[in-house]
């Protein structure tokens, strides 16, 4: 992968920062600009209890 972008959306499937989004689009594209994948999910902005540090080894656990 050569190249990763996150284009964030609201309800209503505009544009929007990070912070208004309640959708992403996750796209990997390789050296050539070619798409090589698509991730769609949604954001939720629930505050949580668990440290940066933690979430952190959560995600390292969860690499495939």
């Amino acid at each position: 992968m050569a190249k990763s972008e996150i284009i964030y959306f609201d309800d209503n499937g505009n544009i929007v920062d990070k912070e208004k989004a309640t959708k992403a689009v996750i796209r990997e594209l390789d050296e050539n600009g070619n798409l090589v994948n698509e991730i769609f999910g949604m954001i939720d902005h629930t505050p949580t209890d668990i440290s940066d540090e933690e979430f952190d080894a959560i995600m390292e656990r969860t690499k495939r």
